[in-house]
């Protein structure tokens, strides 16, 4: 990760006033410690939830268990739910929220390396689909990074 990225995407977050919280799954709270681990955070960061589990999207964040069966945890329907309910939970602005499988063997018929993450804003949500490849971790480090470049683009006016 940039730090300069994780900068501009706060400064950008103060400028315009907006508060911002996280669900994330496979990210285990990575997405969060970045967004986090800058001077000033506390301006715009309101929370997050690590829903690593099924029981934890359905308790947590209210995913109907039909929802996540018929889809799968992994899936641009479920982070599009976890997107608006992690903002609702905290009444934030924005909400983020990145699921995938990081391995070691593919999960819901889904490669090892897919990763979905999503933003939700005002009533609007947008939904990306990644590949990344490495190990465990990279692909955590790179997911990530995605969705920060992504909000960044968001912020920015390129939604």
């Amino acid at each position: 990760m940039m730090k300069n990225l994780v900068e501009e995407v706060g400064r950008l977050l103060l400028k315009e006033k907006l508060t911002i919280s996280v669900a994330e799954s496979m990210t285990g709270g990575l997405l969060s410690e970045k967004l986090t681990s800058i001077s000033g955070s506390s301006g715009y960061f309101m929370g997050s939830v690590v829903v690593y589990s099924y029981y934890a999207k359905e308790r947590l964040l209210s995913i109907p268990h039909n929802i996540i069966e018929k889809y799968g945890a992994i899936s641009k329907e479920i982070v599009e739910l976890l997107a608006r309910n992690v903002s609702d939970l905290f009444r934030t602005d924005i909400g983020l929220s990145v699921s995938g499988n990081t391995g070691p063997i593919s999960q819901e018929n889904k490669p090892i390396g897919v990763v979905y993450s999503g933003i939700y804003f005002k009533g609007d949500s947008k939904v990306f689909k990644e590949h990344f490849s490495g190990s465990r971790e990279q692909i955590r480090e790179q997911a990530s990074d995605k969705i920060l470049e992504r909000l960044l683009e968001f912020l920015k006016g390129g939604q």
